[in-house]
């Protein structure tokens, strides 16, 4: 992909000018780190990249674009250890780099929906529910800032997706997936055992003052590795187990070393011990196995089924002490009320959609990033304060997705987002079903799969709030549109037409 610089005196200099900056980066990031503005930080900090990616650009002869996109591609996985031991809050800087770049590719995004039935009427549910959620913002005294951020809040799927898009037309993000696979298996198993193995030095490292205990007896504790929480471990290892299962189920190309690979991310999913994403990457790989060519459906159907029942009955068994306990903070199986965050959570959900009924009680006022960051008003009223887990509510807060609907736009608001998600699911199997090639078969395979896996997470995770789970999906997915069009292309190209391809 690359070519490494010639030995001439002009390419010795500018190594040793990439290294001189590179030093001075580090003391000027360090001295402007002391001072606490996270402004002058981030500023500082976008400063220092940009130069040392352009001298790079210059010294290693890479183009810009791929200077670029793997400075973000690699970040996403260094963001947790950047933040944790620097202290440099380099989230908001990736995540305001993703939604920028992400804007620039939504016309394509916007071609792609006039392409399919299934499509616009995703998009045209998807529009009513914002609209809604707009007009709810009007007279119930909604902050305008937290306001403005659940709105951008709530486009991160379609700016995912148009972030994919506008690097798909520029280079192939597919080599980045696959060049980076091993690194990311390497570096994630690495911090998985050291904080096994010795949580003591796994703390220091990464700069925490405990680990979360293990209710089960199988696990030393919940996953973590290189990332902030066991969610994101579990959500990015999902996103590339799918990748490869349905790469070793749809076999385009003769590699044996996918089921190996997807073996590996599927254990780095499993040692989160996230049941919900655990529980959902199962109900995916049974769909994936289900949908995966047109032929002897009925066969497969059955098999699925079979394997669903020993599957769940498994799972029930590991899991079967947290059920039980979490089944009594629910207040499903006892008198007294609820006392688990996320029942909690939809409850008071529930109560301010029929409060502010039909329309709910406005952006940026329950549920969302925008209400965690800037309006806490709801949650005292609806007396959250005086539960045991509101001392640590930004750990809680945005631990499921639907209670934002719901409380932000009513019980409609919430029915049309429900619907876009449907939608767009249902095009993506559809093309599954329908591609002409077995290559576009799976792309649109690892497609429907990691987008189904964020939609079955949602009632118990941030899901699709959350821009470090949707990174990889949004790549799956814009390269399935994007060769889907590039395809379509060439046989227009040579006279053929196809005009009811993407229907």
């Amino acid at each position: 992909m690359t070519k490494l610089m010639n030995t001439s005196p002009a390419g010795l200099m500018l190594l040793i000018l990439l290294g001189l900056v590179g030093i001075v980066a580090s003391l000027f990031l360090g001295l402007v780190a002391s001072t606490g503005y996270y402004l002058f930080i981030i500023f500082g900090g976008a400063l220092c990249f940009a130069m040392l990616m352009g001298l790079c650009a210059i010294a290693f002869r890479w183009p810009i674009r791929h200077i670029i996109f793997s400075g973000i591609f690699g970040l996403f996985f260094f963001i947790n250890i950047i933040q944790a031991r620097l202290g440099i809050p380099i989230y908001p800087l990736w995540q305001l780099a993703v939604i920028g770049i992400g804007s620039l590719g939504m016309y394509s995004l916007y071609r792609a929906t006039l392409n399919s039935r299934l499509l616009l009427s995703s998009f045209v549910a998807f529009v009513v529910f914002m609209l809604i959620a707009f007009v709810s913002s009007f007279g119930h005294g909604v902050i305008f800032k937290a306001a403005a951020f659940q709105f951008i809040s709530d486009f991160k799927l379609p700016l995912a997706i148009a972030f994919g898009l506008f690097w798909a037309t520029k280079l192939s993000t597919r080599d980045y997936v696959e060049k980076l696979i091993w690194p990311y298996i390497g570096l994630a198993l690495a911090f998985l055992l050291l904080q096994w193995a010795w949580p003591s030095g796994y703390m220091t490292v990464m700069n925490v003052g405990s680990i979360a205990e293990e209710v089960t007896s199988f696990l030393p504790s919940p996953g973590k590795s290189l990332f902030s929480h066991p969610s994101i471990l579990a959500g990015v290892s999902a996103a590339f187990a799918i990748y490869y299962l349905s790469k070793w189920q749809v076999k385009v190309e003769k590699d044996r070393s996918n089921f190996f690979k997807f073996i590996l991310v599927a254990f780095l999913l499993f040692a989160s011990n996230q049941r919900q994403e655990i529980f959902a990457f199962l109900l995916v790989a049974i769909g994936l196995y289900i949908i995966k060519d047109n032929q002897q459906l009925a066969k497969r159907i059955f098999i699925a089924g079979t394997i669903s029942i020993v599957l769940g009955i498994v799972f029930f068994l590991l899991y079967e002490e947290a059920f039980k306990r979490e089944i009594g903070m629910w207040g499903i199986d006892t008198y007294r009320r609820s006392t688990h965050p996320r029942a909690q959570l939809y409850e008071g959900a529930e109560l301010l959609a029929k409060s502010y009924f039909p329309l709910g009680s406005g952006l940026g006022t329950f549920g969302g990033v925008g209400s965690m960051k800037y309006d806490l008003l709801q949650y005292y009223k609806l007396g959250f304060a005086y539960e045991w887990w509101w001392n640590r509510y930004e750990a809680y807060l945005l631990d499921t997705y639907w209670p934002n609907s719901i409380a932000e736009s009513g019980f409609f608001g919430a029915f049309f987002l429900l619907l876009h998600y449907l939608l767009f699911a249902a095009y993506l199997v559809r093309r599954t079903f329908k591609a002409a090639t077995q290559r576009l078969r799976l792309n649109w395979l690892i497609a429907a799969g990691s987008f189904s896996w964020i939609l079955l997470v949602t009632p118990t995770s941030p899901g699709f709030q959350e821009l470090l789970i949707l990174f990889l999906p949004g790549i799956f997915i814009a390269n399935a549109i994007m060769d889907e069009r590039k395809y379509h292309a060439a046989l227009n190209s040579d006279g053929i037409d196809t005009k009811v391809a993407t229907r």
